[in-house]
């Protein structure tokens, strides 16, 4: 997953909710996120570089792209399932649902789809862009809040 907004690092002043897409192993249980398949484990709070690349300074020098760090969702964003096969993420733009990323309930058999409810902690740093899309060098893992 790809972040991409204005340069601006923000230390939170107090616990922020957001949520991650994660997969839950059917057999073990075992929780993983959905793109880099990084084990998370409940209650536990997890650390990160925050990678930064500025290849387009010359034209916008206040906007980076975040290749590297704990990227999840504000609590901003809906999640929406659709055709049976697939949850989406949107935000609302103008009255109307941008579409931010596609998910596939059936990813793969022995895994379940599931929406993780974690928090920013105090004290990281983190990014936010205009459509809810965050990454910090902190995220805690709190519960599932959905499974799929």
């Amino acid at each position: 997953m790809c972040w991409n907004g204005d340069n601006r690092p923000i230390v939170s002043k107090k616990d922020i909710p957001v949520f991650k897409i994660g997969l839950q192993k059917k057999s073990s249980k075992k929780i993983y996120s959905y793109f880099q398949f990084m084990e998370y484990e409940l209650g536990m709070t997890y650390k990160s570089n925050i990678n930064i690349i500025d290849y387009d300074r010359w034209f916008r020098p206040d906007f980076i792209s975040i290749l590297e760090g704990l990227h999840s969702y504000s609590m901003d964003v809906d999640v929406v399932k659709y055709g049976g096969l697939y949850i989406k993420t949107v935000i609302k733009r103008n009255g109307n649902d941008k579409l931010l990323e596609r998910y596939s309930i059936n990813k793969i058999d022995e895994y379940n789809l599931v929406i993780m409810d974690c928090i920013v902690p105090k004290g990281a740093t983190y990014y936010i862009n205009e459509d809810g899309e965050v990454v910090s060098n902190l995220i805690k893992f709190v519960k599932i809040n959905q499974k799929y």
